[in-house]
């Protein structure tokens, strides 16, 4: 019975840190997408600063739409 609940243990460990690093890498691709540095995904392990990331990607000027409005100024066209 100890080993079937150890080998349970073992597999659910697996699965969790699979499951963790699969996480860090689409959040990593994500914000590396949005023009931030792509180690603000860390902070996903972090209890609270998750949410806290969330809230700032939600509402900060994004670096991309920063170079977007630039290029579209430059070529005289007008931002939306």
């Amino acid at each position: 019975m100890i080993q079937f609940t150890l080998c349970i243990i073992i597999i659910e460990a697996i699965f969790g840190i699979s499951a963790l690093v699969t996480t860090i890498i689409f959040y990593w691709r994500i914000v590396a997408k949005m023009g931030f540095p792509g180690v603000l995904s860390l902070l996903n392990l972090i209890p609270l600063a998750n949410i806290a990331l969330l809230g700032y990607l939600a509402f900060a000027d994004w670096p991309i739409h920063k170079e977007l409005r630039n290029l579209k100024t430059k070529h005289g066209e007008s931002s939306q």
